[in-house]
């Protein structure tokens, strides 16, 4: 039985690592938000992020127009929400508190994923 162990051990770790092929959408969202937001501050390299959440949104559709003028029509896809607290340095150096955002990113079939909706509270 001991020696039965290991051996169900690596024949778990060898089939969970057969279905890697799909990216995981949902942490790429929360990656490209969190820089998408970053970028939006004065010093984004002082950016601290709390309380984020990931929200899958679900399918949806999309127009796009492309480089040449034609469109694209109903491009099938799924969005995710980003949603948490931002703080980050003013133009004074200071740490300006924290405050909520929230961010949309969306993968559409053959694109790239993508960030559209970017909103961070004033004060």
């Amino acid at each position: 039985m001991k020696r039965m162990i290991p051996a169900l051990l690596i024949a778990v770790v060898a089939l969970t690592a057969c279905g890697e092929d799909e990216p995981d959408w949902a942490a790429q969202a929360k990656e490209m938000c969190l820089e998408a937001v970053a970028n939006e501050m004065k010093d984004p390299n002082s950016t601290e992020f709390r309380d984020v959440t990931v929200e899958d949104k679900g399918p949806t559709t999309t127009n796009y127009l492309n480089d040449d003028g034609t469109r694209d029509e109903d491009v099938p896809g799924n969005y995710w929400s980003v949603e948490g607290e931002v703080n980050a340095k003013n133009g004074f150096g200071a740490m300006v508190g924290f405050r909520g955002f929230r961010c949309e990113a969306k993968k559409s079939e053959g694109r790239d994923m993508d960030t559209g909706y970017v909103n961070i509270a004033r004060r």
